[in-house]
């Protein structure tokens, strides 16, 4: 019954991110990704958490959330001066580089991320 509940509660906690999907852009698909990623960080960092290194595991992996939201809101682009070209440039080549940091660490990393 107690797994009843948290599973609904899980549900009504996925609702907002939900209904903001969309099916024709995969950044809804990250923001699903990214969303669970601070769940799962959550719970290791509560009293809940049984692997011994829970802390440091919930720290990756906010590590990994906090470039998934620099790479996907595009944090790069927001820092340069539009009218200078070689600035553009390197921008766009950071948040190249910061994606495949991103999908490197996590695939690296993913299958420890658990409790």
């Amino acid at each position: 019954m107690k797994r009843f509940f948290r599973r609904v509660r899980r549900v009504i906690d996925f609702l907002p991110i939900i209904w903001k999907g969309e099916d024709y852009d995969y950044y809804y698909s990250i923001q699903l990704f990214q969303y669970q990623l601070e769940r799962t960080a959550d719970f290791l960092e509560s009293d809940k958490a049984h692997i011994l290194d829970a802390k440091a595991t919930a720290s990756r992996i906010r590590t990994a959330a906090k470039l998934m939201d620099r790479v996907y809101n595009d944090y790069y682009l927001q820092q340069i001066d539009w009218d200078d070209k070689e600035g553009l440039s390197r921008a766009l080549e950071q948040d190249a580089k910061a994606e495949r940091i991103l999908w490197k660490f996590i695939g690296h990393n993913i299958r420890h991320w658990w409790d």
